[in-house]
């Protein structure tokens, strides 16, 4: 197959990329906790720290919700009709870019509310691309390798989500002790952001190598995907 690498039935590229996706998901979401009490005071109304950390906590649920019944359905969808590769091109970038996004907002002391509507969107659609990334990079992975290695590929792929803890504590114990704690509060935490696009952006340098996979391309060809709205 054009443009994949396999060594003895594993598609090297498509999953280390899924491996990659899942990692960014889980780094956007504890680098969320580490930061909750930051988030609170510059993105919610000001209240005690203890109903701002609620909000955050309720943002982050929201996060989780759209996982499954939204992100899950539509690129699942999209999947089947437009192809693999290019969906899960789709959702890296746009899970890279709206968490990156998470550290370029305006504030509620700049804008009110607005910053409050704003982060509970992004964290919305963080949780909707990660429901097509984290179903549909692992399938790709899979059907692009043997059956003989498919545990194999499966458990590389959800180590990301271990490599995305340790890489979120790595980053905020560097920008803190980086910037000094009062820096990183006034403005540094929003650096950390950038590290979850940078893994995204590695993430879809891979995908650009991988083919549809072969089980997918014959499926569609003889006219047997799913087309159901």
């Amino acid at each position: 197959m054009v443009g994949q690498v396999t060594t003895e039935g594993i598609n090297a590229r498509a999953m280390i990329g899924g491996m990659l996706g899942w990692m960014v998901d889980v780094f956007d979401l504890t680098l969320v906790l580490f930061i909750a009490s930051v988030l609170g005071t510059y993105f919610f109304p000001p209240t005690n720290l203890t109903a701002r950390l609620l909000f955050v906590f309720a943002s982050y649920s929201l996060t989780l919700l759209a996982r499954p019944p939204v992100g899950g359905i539509i690129f699942g969808h999209v999947a089947d009709r437009v192809g693999r590769r290019l969906t899960m091109m789709i959702t890296l970038l746009g899970l890279g870019v709206s968490s990156a996004h998470g550290g370029a907002l305006p504030t509620y002391q700049q804008i009110g509310l607005m910053a409050t509507a704003l982060f509970v969107l992004l964290r919305l659609l963080v949780g909707i691309f990660v429901g097509g990334e984290v179903s549909g990079s692992h399938l790709v992975a899979i059907e692009s390798s043997s059956p003989r290695y498919r545990g194999l590929v499966s458990g590389v792929i959800e180590s990301g989500y271990y490599w995305g803890y340790a890489l979120a504590a790595f980053t905020f114990a560097s920008l803190r002790d980086y910037f000094g704690t009062k820096t990183f509060v006034a403005y540094g935490w929003r650096y950390a952001f950038l590290v979850g696009l940078a893994v995204a952006v590695i993430g879809i340098l891979l995908r650009l190598a991988v083919d549809e996979p072969s089980i997918y391309r014959e499926l569609r060809n003889a006219g047997k995907v799913s087309r159901r709205q």
